[in-house]
Protein backbone atom coordinates (compact mmCIF):
# COMPACT_ATOMS: atom_id res chain seq x y z
CA UNK A 1 0.00 0.00 0.00
CA UNK A 2 1.85 3.22 -1.33
CA UNK A 3 1.49 6.33 1.26
CA UNK A 4 2.30 10.09 1.59
CA UNK A 5 4.69 10.50 3.81
CA UNK A 6 3.71 14.45 6.42
CA UNK A 7 5.52 16.08 8.55
CA UNK A 8 3.96 19.42 11.26
CA UNK A 9 5.49 22.35 10.47
CA UNK A 10 7.95 23.27 12.91
CA UNK A 11 6.50 27.03 12.50
CA UNK A 12 3.48 25.99 13.73
CA UNK A 13 4.08 24.50 17.02
CA UNK A 14 3.26 27.70 18.99
CA UNK A 15 -0.14 28.26 17.03
CA UNK A 16 -1.01 24.65 17.95
CA UNK A 17 -0.33 24.80 21.50
CA UNK A 18 -2.30 27.80 21.89
CA UNK A 19 -5.23 26.12 20.07
CA UNK A 20 -8.76 25.66 21.41
CA UNK A 21 -10.89 23.02 20.34
CA UNK A 22 -13.51 23.33 22.53
CA UNK A 23 -14.30 27.12 21.22
CA UNK A 24 -14.57 25.56 17.74
CA UNK A 25 -16.52 22.21 18.76
CA UNK A 26 -19.32 25.33 20.23
CA UNK A 27 -20.37 25.86 16.93
CA UNK A 28 -21.19 22.25 16.20
CA UNK A 29 -24.52 21.81 18.71
CA UNK A 30 -24.43 18.74 20.49
CA UNK A 31 -21.07 17.23 19.85
CA UNK A 32 -18.18 16.30 22.39
CA UNK A 33 -14.80 16.66 22.56
CA UNK A 34 -12.82 12.99 25.02
CA UNK A 35 -11.37 10.45 24.09
CA UNK A 36 -12.31 7.17 22.74
CA UNK A 37 -13.17 4.26 25.34
CA UNK A 38 -10.89 0.58 24.55
CA UNK A 39 -13.33 -1.04 26.60
CA UNK A 40 -17.03 0.28 25.04
CA UNK A 41 -15.08 1.98 21.80
CA UNK A 42 -12.74 -0.51 20.12
CA UNK A 43 -14.82 -3.17 18.05
CA UNK A 44 -16.97 -0.02 16.60
CA UNK A 45 -13.76 2.21 15.74
CA UNK A 46 -12.41 -1.07 14.25
CA UNK A 47 -14.86 -1.89 12.01
CA UNK A 48 -14.81 1.84 10.46
CA UNK A 49 -11.26 1.63 9.69
CA UNK A 50 -10.98 0.17 5.80
CA UNK A 51 -6.94 -1.42 6.51
CA UNK A 52 -8.34 -3.12 9.49
CA UNK A 53 -7.98 -7.27 9.54
CA UNK A 54 -10.68 -8.24 11.44
CA UNK A 55 -9.03 -10.36 13.53
CA UNK A 56 -7.36 -7.35 15.19
CA UNK A 57 -9.52 -5.78 17.46
CA UNK A 58 -7.27 -6.30 20.63
CA UNK A 59 -4.69 -4.26 18.71
CA UNK A 60 -7.33 -1.25 18.17
CA UNK A 61 -8.30 -1.74 22.20
CA UNK A 62 -4.52 -1.10 22.85
CA UNK A 63 -3.99 2.02 20.87
CA UNK A 64 -6.89 3.28 22.46
CA UNK A 65 -5.97 1.87 26.01
CA UNK A 66 -1.92 3.32 25.99
CA UNK A 67 -1.79 5.83 23.13
CA UNK A 68 -2.98 9.32 22.75
CA UNK A 69 -5.74 9.62 20.87
CA UNK A 70 -9.08 12.00 19.80
CA UNK A 71 -12.70 11.56 19.54
CA UNK A 72 -15.66 13.88 19.22
CA UNK A 73 -18.85 11.88 20.21
CA UNK A 74 -22.71 13.00 19.94
CA UNK A 75 -25.28 11.37 22.01
CA UNK A 76 -22.45 9.38 22.95
CA UNK A 77 -21.35 7.59 19.90
CA UNK A 78 -18.09 8.18 18.46
CA UNK A 79 -18.66 10.43 14.98
CA UNK A 80 -15.25 11.66 14.34
CA UNK A 81 -12.07 9.99 15.67
CA UNK A 82 -8.13 9.75 15.29
CA UNK A 83 -5.21 7.62 16.88
CA UNK A 84 -1.75 6.67 16.79
CA UNK A 85 -0.46 3.95 15.20
CA UNK A 86 1.84 1.57 17.07
CA UNK A 87 4.65 3.49 15.80
CA UNK A 88 3.57 6.84 16.72
CA UNK A 89 2.25 8.35 13.40
CA UNK A 90 -1.18 9.54 13.23
CA UNK A 91 -3.44 7.08 11.90
CA UNK A 92 -7.26 6.16 11.14
CA UNK A 93 -8.34 9.77 10.67
CA UNK A 94 -11.87 8.82 10.29
CA UNK A 95 -15.49 10.89 10.58
CA UNK A 96 -18.69 9.30 9.78
CA UNK A 97 -20.02 10.23 6.29
CA UNK A 98 -23.30 12.01 8.07
CA UNK A 99 -21.35 14.23 10.13
CA UNK A 100 -18.56 15.33 7.55
CA UNK A 101 -18.16 19.04 6.30
CA UNK A 102 -18.80 20.52 9.76
CA UNK A 103 -14.80 20.55 10.66
CA UNK A 104 -14.70 17.59 13.08
CA UNK A 105 -12.08 15.61 11.31
CA UNK A 106 -9.74 19.12 11.84
CA UNK A 107 -10.49 19.95 15.09
CA UNK A 108 -9.52 16.04 16.08
CA UNK A 109 -6.05 15.92 14.03
CA UNK A 110 -5.13 19.70 15.61
CA UNK A 111 -6.29 18.38 19.40
CA UNK A 112 -4.25 15.51 18.51
CA UNK A 113 -1.41 17.68 17.53
CA UNK A 114 -1.40 19.68 20.35
CA UNK A 115 -1.48 16.57 22.86
CA UNK A 116 1.46 14.62 21.38
CA UNK A 117 3.47 18.24 21.44
CA UNK A 118 2.48 18.62 24.72
CA UNK A 119 3.90 15.14 25.48
CA UNK A 120 7.19 15.75 23.61
CA UNK A 121 6.82 14.39 20.41
CA UNK A 122 7.10 14.94 17.00
CA UNK A 123 3.37 15.05 15.29
CA UNK A 124 3.73 12.47 11.64
CA UNK A 125 1.28 11.07 9.89
CA UNK A 126 0.99 8.71 6.72
CA UNK A 127 -1.84 8.98 4.14
CA UNK A 128 -2.46 6.13 1.80
CA UNK A 129 -1.93 7.25 -2.14
CA UNK A 130 -5.66 6.44 -2.99
CA UNK A 131 -6.95 8.66 -0.37
CA UNK A 132 -6.86 11.59 -2.73
CA UNK A 133 -9.10 14.41 -0.86
CA UNK A 134 -7.07 13.76 2.33
CA UNK A 135 -4.04 14.01 0.55
CA UNK A 136 -5.10 17.08 -1.12
CA UNK A 137 -6.18 18.23 2.35
CA UNK A 138 -2.83 17.44 3.68
CA UNK A 139 -0.78 18.90 0.98
CA UNK A 140 -2.84 22.18 1.22
CA UNK A 141 -2.88 22.63 4.87
CA UNK A 142 -0.24 25.35 6.74
CA UNK A 143 0.38 22.30 9.65
CA UNK A 144 1.73 19.75 7.16
CA UNK A 145 4.31 19.37 5.21
CA UNK A 146 5.16 16.33 2.75
CA UNK A 147 8.36 14.60 3.20
CA UNK A 148 10.62 14.26 0.23
CA UNK A 149 13.39 12.64 -1.56
CA UNK A 150 16.83 14.36 -2.25
CA UNK A 151 15.61 15.25 -5.67
CA UNK A 152 12.77 17.00 -4.10
CA UNK A 153 10.27 14.75 -5.55
CA UNK A 154 7.46 13.39 -3.13
CA UNK A 155 8.84 10.64 -0.78
CA UNK A 156 5.97 7.28 -1.10
CA UNK A 157 6.54 4.61 1.50
CA UNK A 158 5.31 1.38 0.43
CA UNK A 159 3.63 -0.83 2.81
CA UNK A 160 4.07 -4.99 1.86
CA UNK A 161 2.70 -7.44 3.84
CA UNK A 162 4.08 -10.83 4.17
CA UNK A 163 3.64 -14.20 5.28
CA UNK A 164 4.44 -17.68 5.35
CA UNK A 165 2.24 -20.42 3.47
CA UNK A 166 0.89 -23.19 6.53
Amino acid sequence: MPCCDYYMNKEREMEILDYNPTELLKEQVGYELSTADPDKDAEFIHKAWVYADPTHVEQTAAKLRYLPNVCIRKDGVPVSYILLHLYGKFCHQFTAPEHRGKGLSTICEKELMRRIIRFGLYPLKEVAHKLTEVNRWSKSSEFWSISKEDDGSESTLIYLSLGRKI
